[in-house]
């Protein structure tokens, strides 16, 4: 790996003394939530307006580095030469098939930590961001153009879109989001045949308790938006307005849910979590413990973020819901992370 230049390690200290914090607190934002990127073609390339300012994208990109937005660049079929990892992961479990090539460009702690000489020594031609620091955004800057993309529970597709104009890509971008819509619509009427009224809860064991959500957390924007599923009566009075709650085991019993998927990470605390809660006499009295339909699931793609993880959570609930219709083939067209042309 080759070591950051001296000019241009003074390049980034004196960037990222002269930054604007502030401009993290701005929005909203081009970029930020359900607010799209500002393209202005010019020629050979575009001007970009986004989350962290206005860039020049020169024609198409070829060696783009991703910090968090892997997901999004994926679904258009194109492939980042680097990428940060998540929590200690040197990627998400969802995206390591697809960046076998990819270059670890830190994010140890947290996605933001970025080392700057992997990002340098990946030479991109374009590096696409998702951090929340005006610092991080002018380093990175210094070392290619940058674009700062901020995606929030819901607005997957809008990132997906926004990328697809600022890379050149709108037509290709067109085609897979029409696929995922395509794929919603028919996972919606599928699963509303197969469940009718019954209720699918979603929680996460952790730290001994589990923790509930509901319509305004990331995947249960899929859940309970995209695809109309009906929560339990608890979780939607416990989360309210929030986007997840502690659930007291003294409320177990009023967990009415006919369905619960359980977020479990592979990790010995959790997994003991588990089977305590199991033993747990106030278990029995749920109707989905009762009925054997508790769901263990992953805690990626399921916590995860970015319209591949919930296109893979799409296919559990079909795998788990319709499984003759899929051992059949018949929802073979809807099937997989990725549209057809990106895989």
């Amino acid at each position: 790996m080759r070591r950051l230049a001296p000019a241009l390690g003074w390049a980034l200290a004196a960037l990222a003394c002269t930054a604007d914090p502030s401009t993290a607190l701005r929005g909203p934002l081009p970029g930020t939530g359900d607010r799209p990127v500002e393209v202005e073609d010019g020629p050979g390339g575009r001007w970009v307006t986004h989350a962290a300012g206005r860039t020049w994208v020169e024609g198409t990109p070829r060696r783009i580095a991703s910090v968090g937005l892997s997901d999004a660049l994926l679904y258009l079929g194109v492939t980042p030469v680097g990428e940060v990892g998540s929590w200690g992961n040197t990627f998400l479990p969802h995206l390591r098939p697809h960046l076998r090539d990819a270059a670890y460009l830190g994010g140890e702690a947290l996605p933001h930590a970025v080392r700057l000489e992997a990002v340098y020594a990946a030479r991109p031609d374009l590096i696409v961001a998702d951090v929340p620091l005006a610092d991080t955004a002018a380093a990175l800057a210094a070392i290619a153009p940058t674009l700062v993309l901020r995606p929030t529970e819901g607005s997957d597709v809008i990132r997906v879109r926004d990328l697809g104009r600022a890379l050149g890509l709108e037509d290709r971008a067109d085609a897979a989001l029409g696929w995922y819509a395509h794929k919603v619509e028919t996972a919606r009427a599928v699963l509303a045949e197969a469940l009718g009224d019954e209720t699918v809860g979603l929680a996460r064991v952790q730290f001994r308790r589990l923790k509930v959500y509901g319509a305004d957390w990331f995947i249960g924007t899929t859940l309970y938006r995209d695809l109309g599923l009906r929560p339990p009566t608890l979780i939607g009075s416990l989360v309210g307005r929030r986007v997840n709650a502690w659930l007291p085991t003294e409320l177990l019993p009023d967990l009415d849910a006919d369905h619960l998927f359980l977020m479990v990470a592979p990790i010995r605390s959790e997994a003991v979590t588990l089977a305590e809660l199991t033993r747990n006499p106030a278990w029995r009295l749920v109707p989905a413990a009762q009925r054997g339909r508790v769901h263990a699931v992953p805690i990626d793609p399921w916590f995860g973020t970015g319209i591949m993880a919930r296109a893979m959570v799409i296919d559990d609930l079909l795998r788990t819901f319709a499984p003759e219709r899929v051992a059949r083939g018949e929802l073979d067209a809807i099937l997989g992370a990725l549209p057809p042309a990106a895989r």
